[in-house]
């Protein structure tokens, strides 16, 4: 079986129109999952499947001016298995 991937870094920041999250390299991974939350108390959803390669997403979906989004990446192995949740990145819009 192989091995559960660790959490990656996260940042985010505010861009034209546009949430930019960036992550550090997972040793293992084959992808990531990134995650979206419109508030803190609520469940975060999935929003993108990056490949092993892309460590950066724009996030350019539905985003509504003056909201909080909360945002979260797992790494996940070739069988599909995430690893734990990066660090919380918070960008309010």
């Amino acid at each position: 079986m192989p091995a559960i991937p660790a959490a990656p870094t996260l940042t985010a920041t505010k861009g034209n129109g546009a949430n930019l999250l960036s992550w550090t390299a997972v040793s293992g991974a084959v992808g990531y999952h990134v995650y979206r939350a419109a508030g803190s108390s609520l469940a975060p959803l999935p929003l993108f499947t990056a490949s092993a390669d892309q460590t950066s997403f724009s996030d350019t979906n539905s985003l509504l001016p003056g909201r909080t989004y909360y945002y979260t990446v797992r790494a996940f192995n070739i069988a599909g298995i995430e690893g734990p949740d990066s660090n919380e990145a918070i960008v309010q819009t």
